[in-house]
């Protein structure tokens, strides 16, 4: 087992999106709380919902928005994690950037080392939000991101430029996708879409037509959707649009299940074909061998897609479609994917250097 280099046993304080019950965010801590397990660090999460960060990962957790357990957590704490995820951006307005921020300068004003740690970065269009993110990014002891157009806009900002390193869910040990059969009878197609400004009515209504022209595409098969909520709040409302309007849209019943967001992870690998539009649905998708097709609402989708060739259209551009081109989608050949699913050696040695210092 690697250890830290540190005499003292470090104690992390971690800060992101954690405790929502989103999907994404919660693997990434998952894999983040683990790393720092193996490298004998104590962890507190700042959470929004402490009670289950701590069930769910055996590490403390602290309210995310209690100003005094913050204070006292890093006061204690011998360094100090911004991320992973995508926190620095400004779609709507420029709170989250002061929050995080503003975490980032109180532990350096602590004296504690810090790590802005795999990250998404931006839009950040506001001149306070950029301005904000530019002043702290300066501040900290170790910059990563998770894509050469965070590199670029961080070194926009600041000078420097970040490292680039893959996103951390990349080093989750997923199972492999079922052997897939022209035998079998069933087509089984993931589905994950969030609320957002780009999925309109008509927008959502146009989806709901290409997604029923399905069954018609793929006439020797028997289509199931499996409805995927990646965070419940955000995904539900238009999954529970589309499996209401699917059933009166097709002369032939197509067949949807739910699952939980919970069990995501393990529904993917048995899909034929993932649509999606969260990021971690795709990461997941093509992590355990399945074809995917994005639909593009944030900058993270489309680079995702374009560093791994992979095929997918903006959501607003859906209702220029009249069909959706499922057919001769591939998975991304082994060599390409080992550079991001061999990756948990670097993610150990990159927190490892980080806890030295």
């Amino acid at each position: 087992m690697m250890s830290s280099p540190s005499h003292r046993q470090p104690h992390v304080v971690i800060s992101g999106y954690y405790g929502f019950h989103n999907l994404g965010d919660e693997l990434i801590l998952q894999v983040l709380t683990q790393a720092l397990k193996e490298l004998n660090a104590q962890v507190t999460v700042l959470s929004a919902h402490p009670a289950h960060t701590e069930k769910t990962y055996g590490v403390k957790a602290i309210p995310r928005m209690s100003p005094g357990a913050i204070l006292k957590a890093l006061s204690n704490a011998t360094h100090f994690i911004s991320g992973g995820g995508g926190l620095f951006q400004d779609t709507k307005g420029p709170l989250s950037t002061l929050y995080y921020g503003g975490l980032i300068q109180l532990a350096k004003w602590l004296g504690k080392p810090v790590s802005f740690w795999r990250q998404g970065i931006g839009p950040l269009k506001g001149g306070l939000a950029r301005g904000w993110t530019a002043h702290v990014l300066r501040q900290c002891d170790h910059l990563s991101v998770r894509d050469e157009a965070g590199a670029d806009l961080i070194e926009s900002l600041t000078d420097n430029r970040p490292d680039v390193a893959p996103d951390p869910v990349w080093a989750l040990q997923m199972p492999a996708a079922k052997a897939s059969s022209t035998d079998a009878k069933t087509f089984k197609i993931g589905l994950s879409v969030r609320n957002h400004a780009s999925l309109t009515k008509p927008v959502l209504d146009h989806l709901i037509k290409l997604l029923a022209k399905l069954p018609s595409q793929l006439p020797d098969k028997e289509i199931e959707f499996i409805l995927m909520p990646c965070q419940v709040g955000q995904d539900q409302p238009p999954l529970k649009m589309i499996h209401e309007a699917l059933k009166f849209e097709t002369d032939t019943p197509i067949q949807c299940r739910w699952v939980a967001p919970e069990q995501v992870a393990e529904t993917i690998p048995q899909c034929d074909l993932v649509i999606g539009m969260r990021f971690h649905s795709l990461v997941l998708a093509l992590l355990a061998g399945v074809p995917v097709y994005g639909l593009i609402y944030d900058p993270k989708v489309e680079n995702l897609l374009d560093a791994l060739g992979q095929k997918g259209s903006s959501v607003k551009g859906l209702t220029h479609m009249g069909t959706l081109p499922i057919r001769g989608l591939s998975t991304v050949p082994n060599e390409r994917l080992q550079s991001l699913i061999g990756s948990r050696e670097s993610l150990l040695e990159e927190l490892n250097t980080f806890l030295g210092r």
